[in-house]
């Protein structure tokens, strides 16, 4: 209620993304670095996650990536819970690869374990590495955050500008960068989903993944419209400035 009556003060800035260093044309963790002009690059890059993980090399099954805190605002037990998860639905339900990388609570590493020795379409790496991280967003079709609050993001940002759709939870920063697909024009740059539960989690990686095999004119699309995006440092910058103008600093 506060922050609704002096909704004047509020102002939202998004993070910006550093182009030096987050560009997949120069990026040198990358095994083969590729642009929105020429994408051959991001299919070594694939591969390389497919081998990097132990999962078959094969180019007309999706890979779904997650690189994440393994932490409660991040929605993991929406995923990962035991008996309430979509992780094994999932996994065994959609024809698709799963990669995750990421560290946090205890239950969730040692379930995200149990979960990859079962599951031979499911790989991860516990812990934080950066070549994985990245590896991660170069190398999957798809990068799933499904958070429970997110005051901007990065994650999702790097996803577009290297070729992989986003699927995210509508709330936050998530609902600012990433614009749900039309199935009708095949525009967008990711999948959105409204209610953070295990099922709305399943449709709509369910949704991606039928675009991916029924409409590829459309993921092709998209994915060249993720990565032609802006989200400079620049944009932010101007923003702050207008904040501490509007302050009289």
């Amino acid at each position: 209620g506060l922050i609704r009556v002096r909704a004047d003060s509020f102002f939202g800035i998004l993070n910006g993304a550093d182009s030096a260093d987050w560009n997949p044309a120069s990026d040198s963790f990358l095994p083969a670095n590729y642009s929105a002009e020429n994408m051959a690059g991001k299919k070594i890059c694939r591969r390389k996650l497919q081998q990097e993980f132990g999962l078959p090399a094969d180019d007309e099954v999706p890979v779904i990536g997650m690189v994440s805190r393994l932490a409660e605002q991040k929605g993991i037990a929406e995923v990962f819970a035991p008996q309430y998860g979509c992780i094994y639905r999932m996994c065994t339900e959609l024809r698709a690869q799963f990669v995750v990388v990421g560290s946090g609570e205890r239950w969730c590493e040692d379930e995200i374990k149990v979960l990859a020795g079962k599951l031979p379409n499911l790989r991860a790496f516990v812990g934080y590495s950066e070549e994985k991280s990245r590896l991660v967003e170069s190398g999957s079709d798809f990068f799933l955050m499904p958070s429970k609050y997110e005051p901007c993001g990065l994650n999702q940002i790097y996803s577009m500008l290297y070729g992989t759709l986003p699927i995210v939870r509508r709330t936050g920063g998530l609902a600012d960068t990433v614009e749900q697909y039309d199935e009708q024009t095949g525009c967008g740059t990711g999948f959105t989903f409204g209610d953070l539960t295990p099922d709305a989690i399943f449709y709509t990686v369910q949704y991606a993944v039928d675009t991916f095999y029924r409409r590829r004119e459309h993921y092709e699309k998209m994915q060249q419209q993720g990565m032609k995006k802006t989200f400079s440092w620049d944009d932010a910058a101007e923003k702050y400035l207008e904040v501490y103008k509007k302050a009289g600093v």
